[in-house]
């Protein structure tokens, strides 16, 4: 996968795969706040499409907690705060916009805070 797309792309292995009841995360019986963060370019699992599913799952079934989905349009699969130039030898996306995944490392950092400090 990575000689053929130049990154850590696998993508295509976890896509298309049969969802069934044993395969779905009962999100709705968590007991607390959740906090859902994806990327649009993540090029490991489809995280944007997943955490929208399970944010209106949770919207729908009149979660009792607070609950709220992150998008990043830039930030790749490496949803962290720590910055790292390996990151930007492994996804695509990091070497095209350095600059755009360093700052919204940032914004995730100060959101990460906001959210334990406010909600947890």
């Amino acid at each position: 996968m990575l000689n053929k797309e130049k990154e850590l792309h696998i993508l295509t292995l976890n896509q298309n795969k049969d969802i069934t009841p044993d395969t779905v995360i009962p999100i709705e019986k968590i007991n607390g706040p959740v906090l859902l963060i994806s990327s649009k370019h993540d090029a490991v699992w489809e995280s944007y499409k997943s955490s929208v599913i399970m944010e209106k799952r949770l919207s729908e079934s009149s979660f009792p907690y607070s609950h709220k989905h992150i998008a990043f349009p830039y930030l790749s699969h490496v949803m962290i705060t720590k910055n790292s130039p390996l990151y930007r030898l492994l996804f695509k996306i990091e070497k095209q916009y350095p600059k755009h995944c360093a700052a919204e490392r940032e914004k995730l950092k100060k959101l990460l805070l906001d959210w334990i400090n406010h909600v947890w």
